[in-house]
């Protein structure tokens, strides 16, 4: 856009329709309807760009590398986790992640154990990352089951 002039019609991206060139147009000179189509061309673009920007939150991001790799280094701290398996992670709005961790604990571990095991590791991520609201660890592969 110039500012002085607008171009109004048609085209089909098409070989016939460029070919033929069938399509019709207006070029109108008119430097306020000019202004009034830019900015609100302006507004539209700016609006798709913020959806396109928010889309992740909207529907669901992971947390960044450098926040899921901390919460597998405090999982793997646990004396009694032999093993991380998995550590997804999804925000849920700004200041809420969910975290969810598949571990595998060591041969022999009770579950009171495990119970202790898992609300300490709860604590510890809480503190480190207290945007993670809610914290599920899953124990998979015991031994011997």
């Amino acid at each position: 856009m110039d500012g002085e002039r607008v171009f109004v019609g048609s085209f089909n991206f098409g070989a016939r329709s460029a070919n033929l060139n069938t399509e019709s147009g207006f070029l109108i000179d008119s430097p306020s309807l000019a202004r009034r189509i830019d900015e609100a061309l302006h507004h539209r673009a700016t609006a798709i760009w913020l959806a396109v920007e928010t889309k992740g939150l909207l529907i669901g991001e992971a947390a960044n590398r450098p926040v899921i790799d901390g919460i597998r280094e405090l999982a793997a701290d646990v004396p009694s986790i032999e093993r991380v398996h998995e550590v997804l992670t999804m925000h849920m709005g700004p200041d809420f992640l969910l975290v969810n961790i598949s571990v595998k604990f060591a041969p022999g571990t009770v579950a009171t154990d495990m119970e202790a095991a898992i609300a300490g590791l709860d604590a510890r991520i809480k503190g480190s990352y207290p945007e993670a609201r809610r914290i599920f660890v899953e124990a998979e592969g015991r031994a011997g089951a």
